[in-house]
């Protein structure tokens, strides 16, 4: 592997909610990829330690992929070179190891990474260390083509891997020119079983795979019916328990459909259904495979609609997240509860309100979504970038006293995200609506106070007692040209009068940014306020 080379990025905003701005909602938004010729980031998946490994594609040479390394604020970290792929379609490449790095899904042809190919084209799990270094190769496949489309963690500590194949010495032959199929690997990367779906006359594929919550899998795809032209995809899903064995079969959509992504549900399971005639549509089934409910992303009939995702929350709650041209190319992200009551909707157009796309979806444990996709920066040509944003849904604490007005009109507002409990050290404090490149730090107290106007600024200063500055060293921001700037906490190091100090379980914590503004001179200015009961 080539060693990482740093680059130099754009934080931007380039995501708009609609009716009201999602740019509060924003941690932090990185632009990735090369230009010209343009990137498209198909997956990311945060890890324990904060940081971020992604997929992109270069849209320059269709065969082209990267993975890369962003750090806990989004910084990029640097990235690696893939072997050219091969038909690779998928946003669900990435998966947890358990361990603290993940497992990267790709397929290519020949001799890559140091091992020998297995067949005409094989799939390839390549796994990698928190630092997205390669530490293992896994072939997958027989000695004919085969194809990896989705991999996720099967919770010991290895893997399931699903695709297409179409040798004849990896699983069960069906008999079909072209299979889906499903395999489970250990820790150690040994195959334990492989199970393959066909039908006689129709190519198949799986694209999605998801933990059934009992150590088992679910998986959904389509196969193909070259009768028809164009090809019309016909929609199935399954399940497998631990050791292999087929728990149910339904194929769901003979007029057509192509199932993208599922999730386990209290009382089934919910799939992702692309519509070969455009749009989207979320379908909540039994265990029988009987509907119980829908959501729709998109209209079905929506022209040229692509790139599609879902995921499953913590809480038990669902994104769905798409893509489709109408006037523009668009994005759409919508979250629903497992019986299909939606909560929000959201709407995502790109910078210079140009074409956007969401390719990849992921939630982590502490509230945050990051969200995988590209967007044009250029308002007449086309000049696609690789984006990965991290999004917060579910904030943490309370507000305190509000801020007042900046130089933009609005008053700047702090927030926090990740965890409260003390032990996990996983708290990120972040504020919107300031001046574009104004410079500021953060502070914090365990006292809660207002003083108006403090030391002659412009805004009011909602802290008292023993009021700590987060300006040391790596402290100090700069807002983005979107108004934003976050720092993640220290909660062994927090700073006071007289020195560091560690917040202690039972604790309230009260965190707002100080910063520099022109309102119409020079001045400064406070945020809102934010206070923390620490577990």
């Amino acid at each position: 592997m080539q060693p990482f080379t740093l680059l130099a990025r754009v934080l931007v905003l380039v995501l708009v909610l609609v009716p009201s701005t999602v740019a509060q909602d924003v941690v932090w938004s990185t632009l990735e990829g090369p230009s010209p010729g343009g990137s498209f980031t198909s997956d990311v998946l945060p890890l324990e330690n904060g940081a971020v490994i992604g997929v992109r594609g270069i849209f320059s040479s269709f065969t082209a992929q990267e993975w890369f390394l962003l750090g806990a604020d989004g910084a990029p970290m640097g990235e690696a070179p893939m072997a050219p792929s091969i038909g690779q379609a998928s946003d669900e490449l990435l998966a947890s190891d358990g361990a603290g790095g993940a497992f990267l899904l790709t397929s290519t042809l020949g001799d890559a990474y140091g091992s020998a190919s297995l067949g005409l084209a094989d799939a390839i799990v390549l796994h990698l260390d928190s630092s997205a270094q390669l530490i293992g190769v896994q072939r997958v496949g027989g000695t004919g083509r085969d194809v990896g489309r989705a991999i996720v963690a099967d919770g010991a500590g290895g893997y399931f891997v699903a695709g297409e194949t179409e040798s004849g010495d990896f699983g069960t032959p069906t008999g079909a020119e072209r299979d889906a199929f499903v395999a489970r690997f250990d820790a150690a990367g040994s195959e334990q079983w492989v199970q393959r779906e066909g039908l006689v006359g129709f190519p198949g594929h799986m694209n999605t795979l998801a933990p059934d919550g009992a150590g088992g899998v679910l998986c959904g795809g389509a196969f193909d019916d070259q009768s028809q032209a164009p090809v019309v995809p016909r929609g199935f899903v399954c399940g497998y328990d631990a050791g292999g064995a087929q728990q149910f079969f339904h194929s769901l959509y003979p007029t057509g459909g192509d199932i993208q992504g599922i999730a386990r549900t209290p009382t089934g399971y919910v799939e992702l259904n692309f519509s070969p005639f455009g749009g989207y549509l979320c379908v909540g089934r039994s265990v029988m495979g009987a509907p119980l409910w829908n959501v729709e992303l998109e209209p079905t009939g929506s022209f040229l609609a692509f790139t599609s995702t879902l995921t499953r929350r913590s809480d038990g709650t669902y994104l769905i997240a798409g893509s489709y041209q109408a006037a523009t190319t668009t994005a759409h992200m919508r979250g629903f509860d497992s019986n299909g009551a939606v909560l929000f909707d959201r709407s995502y157009v790109g910078a210079n309100g140009a074409r956007t796309s969401i390719g990849g979806l992921t939630a982590d444990a502490l509230g945050s979504v990051y969200v995988a996709g590209s967007t044009n920066l250029s308002p007449s040509g086309f000049d696609a970038r690789g984006q990965v944003d991290r999004i917060v849904l579910d904030e943490l604490g309370a507000r305190g006293c509000v801020g007042q007005p900046n130089s933009t009109g609005a008053a700047a507002r702090t927030r926090a995200v990740g965890s409260d409990l003390g032990s996990d050290n996983a708290l990120t404090v972040f504020t919107g609506d300031l001046p574009p490149s104004s410079f500021g730090y953060y502070l914090c107290s365990q006292t809660q106070d207002f003083v108006a106007g403090a030391g002659g600024s412009q805004g009011d200063l909602c802290l008292g007692g023993a009021i700590g500055r987060l300006n040391r060293p790596g402290e100090v921001q700069v807002s983005t040209a979107a108004g934003r700037f976050h720092l993640r906490l220290d909660l062994t190091s927090l700073p006071s009068p007289t020195g560091s100090v560690s917040a202690m379980t039972g604790e309230t914590w009260h965190f707002q940014a100080w910063y520099r503004d022109a309102n119409p001179s020079a001045t400064s200015n406070f945020s809102s306020s934010v206070a923390l009961d620490l577990r």
